[in-house]
């Protein structure tokens, strides 16, 4: 698989599991939301850490934040959600 496929697979992954929703949420590491969503950790580990090469999520201090484009574009309920759009 070449690297542009699996960036998209990344991202497609990432809205179907509401992966910014949850972590705007509280869920601000990769154990807070294994143990809440019930996901295994190192995969949500990798999930989260891939996203964040894409730069639509970051990370501070030890926990995972929306960057302001993904707060803009990628929480459903926003009238500017694009989610819908690009999954």
């Amino acid at each position: 698989m070449n690297a542009a496929m699996y960036q998209v697979d990344i991202f497609k992954a990432a809205i179907e599991l509401n992966l910014w929703g949850k972590v705007a949420a509280g869920h601000a590491t990769a154990e807070e939301l294994a143990a809440a969503e019930g996901w295994d950790l190192n995969g949500t580990r990798m999930l989260l850490d891939d996203v964040c090469t894409l730069k639509l999520l970051a990370m501070e201090d030890g926990r995972y934040k929306l960057p302001p484009e993904a707060d803009a574009y990628l929480l459903p309920g926003k009238p500017t959600y694009l989610g819908r759009f690009l999954a």
